[in-house]
Parts: C-alpha cells; sequence; structure tokens
C-alpha cells in the first residue's frame, strides 16, 4: 500500500503544474498572435494594392505629382498668389511678403516683397510655426483681407493642400501671365508701390465727419486707444476730442493674439456718441483691411474738402491735425 504524500510535496506538484499549464497558454498566445500579425499585414498588402488599381488613387510615388481639388478651386477665384514667411521678433512673428508669384491678368498688387502682410501672431510656448503661407487673395486691391485663404508652409509641403511646394509653383506657373504686373514687385516705382484704393474705403470718406489715427497704450492686460492724429474734420463741423484723448474701447489683451500698434478711425457722425464707420488696424505703414498703404490713405483724406473747423466750447484742439 502506498504511503500518502506529505502535504508540502503535493503543494510542490500542483503548482509545477499550474505553471506547466501558464508556460502552454503562453506559447499558445504567442503562435495566435503571429498567425494574427502575418494574416493583418497580408491583408495590408493586398489592400494597397487594390488601392493602387483605384482611379484617382494617389499612392507615395506619385505624391510629388499630386494637385489637390482644393489648390484648384482657390486658385480659379484668386486675383493674386503670394508666398510669406515669418519675421522674429523675439515674443512675436510678424507675416511678410516672400515672394509675389502670381498676379492676375490686369491687376495690381499694393504691397512690395519684404512688406508686412497679416496680423502679427503672438508666439506661444511648445507651438509649432510652418515657415510660412501661401495666400490667395481674391482681391487686390480694394477688398478686405478676410477674403483670404492662407494654408502653412513646413519645408517643403503644403499639408492642408495635401502638395509639394514645388508641384505648387509649377501650377502656379502654368496660369495666363499678367505681363509686367507679374514683375517682382520691388521693381516698382515709390508711386506704383502705393497706388491703389478701396472703393469701400473711398465711399466711407464721402460721409465721413472726421478721420482719426489712434494708437493703442499697452497698459499691461489691456490696451487703451489714444489719439495721436485728428488727419481731418468735415466742413462746419466740430470735434469734441484732441490728441492724447482716450477714443474707443478698452482692449483686454488674450495670449496668442496679435494687436496693431495704431488704428485709423472713420468717424460717421460726432452728434453724441461716436460711430466709427471704418475702425481699421495699421501695420508697420499698411492699412491691411483697406488693402493699400497708410501713406496712400493719408493722400486721399488730404483731397477732402478743407475745413476750418469750429473749436469745441470747452477750448479743446478740434483743428485738422498735421
Amino acid at each position: 500500500m502506498q504511503e500518502n504524500e506529505p502535504p508540502e510535496q503535493a503543494q510542490i506538484k500542483a503548482l509545477k503544474q499550474q505553471v506547466k499549464m501558464l508556460r502552454i497558454l503562453m506559447v499558445v498566445f504567442a503562435i495566435a498572435m503571429g498567425v494574427a500579425f502575418l494574416s493583418t499585414w497580408r491583408s495590408g498588402q493586398v489592400l494597397q494594392g487594390l488601392l493602387k488599381r483605384l482611379p484617382g488613387a494617389t499612392t507615395a510615388e506619385e505624391a510629388p505629382d499630386y494637385v489637390s481639388d482644393e489648390a484648384r478651386e482657390q486658385l480659379a477665384k484668386s486675383k493674386a498668389v503670394i508666398l510669406t514667411g515669418y519675421k522674429d521678433l523675439g515674443t512675436q512673428l510678424r507675416p511678410v511678403v516672400k515672394e509675389i508669384l502670381w498676379l492676375a491678368p490686369g491687376s495690381t498688387f499694393d504691397y512690395a516683397v519684404g512688406d508686412e502682410l497679416g496680423i502679427p501672431v503672438d508666439k506661444m510656448p511648445n507651438t509649432r510655426y510652418g515657415d510660412g503661407n501661401v495666400v490667395f487673395c481674391e482681391g487686390v486691391p480694394g477688398k478686405r483681407v478676410h477674403e483670404t485663404r492662407s494654408f502653412a508652409i513646413h519645408g517643403e509641403e503644403i499639408p492642408a493642400l495635401k502638395m509639394r511646394l514645388a508641384k505648387f509653383r509649377e501650377l502656379v506657373a502654368a496660369l495666363p501671365k499678367a505681363g509686367e504686373a507679374a514683375a517682382p514687385a520691388e521693381e516698382n516705382s515709390a508711386e506704383e508701390n502705393t497706388a491703389g484704393s478701396s472703393d469701400d474705403v473711398e465711399d466711407a470718406l464721402r460721409t465721413a465727419k472726421a478721420v482719426l489715427i489712434t494708437e493703442n497704450q499697452n497698459q499691461g492686460t489691456k490696451l487703451r486707444p489714444v489719439i495721436t492724429e485728428i488727419l481731418w474734420v468735415a466742413p462746419g463741423a466740430i470735434f469734441p476730442h484732441k490728441v492724447g484723448d482716450e477714443f474707443g474701447f478698452t482692449i483686454e489683451k488674450k495670449p496668442g493674439v496679435g494687436y496693431a500698434d495704431s488704428n485709423v478711425v472713420i468717424c460717421e457722425d460726432l452728434s453724441g456718441t461716436m460711430i466709427a464707420k471704418q475702425n481699421a488696424s495699421i501695420f508697420s505703414g499698411d492699412v491691411p483691411a483697406f488693402h493699400m498703404r497708410l501713406e496712400k490713405f493719408r493722400k486721399l483724406v488730404a483731397e477732402l474738402p478743407k475745413a476750418e473747423a469750429k473749436a469745441p466750447a470747452d477750448g479743446l484742439d478740434g483743428a485738422p491735425g498735421h
């Protein structure tokens, strides 16, 4: 008769059997995972083969020649195509015109290579910015800056258009040429660079009562607009403010938002509350919303009827500024 095993030995024997079963399960699991991987890999190869045979399919080899529908649609309604880069000012990036790739026949462009175009960007930590932008302008000049579309450039790629920059250049080069209008902007005369105006702005000036320039004074978390110049006051009008007065609403600064240093303000009504017909930011001598240089805007204002405006009763200076 066989003696019973001690309890300790029985426990050790059971533990060994459990370890053995666990090893077997691990081997089976590894085999199953390998089979699944091979099956998925093979299916992927088959799927890739099918995709290559689909009409209009884009493969990695064909990517350099790919032209997106978005790019064609933007070009079809554009009057100008611009490449911009960034001027790094430490805490801010300012977009500047790098190349004027194309102008539609008969079009003019109110900016030269090196001019700032667009709104500055406040740099944020741990944020990656592109090398510049492709900018499609739907109206040049005389249209709002919001009538443009821009797509970031990263290296030699335009990710949002799913195109290589080199291929995009080829696409633009095939567009109808604008003759001399397409010459680099820096070769134009100073008069040509300041040419162009906006019908909207001219209409606003016809009904204006006063034209001002204000400066956004930085007060920490806020910007307060202060009058720096009174460019013009309509004949017989009384302007109840002087240079140095606050004019307009205080702006609460937000992180990641670029703000202009100054503004052009066209006032439509001087009775009671001031109503600004147009309020446009100024960036380094440009008024992007008006699509013109500040110099050109000053010329338009200088052509308005001259006025010897009456001084306000309290003695504030209401005469036209310099």
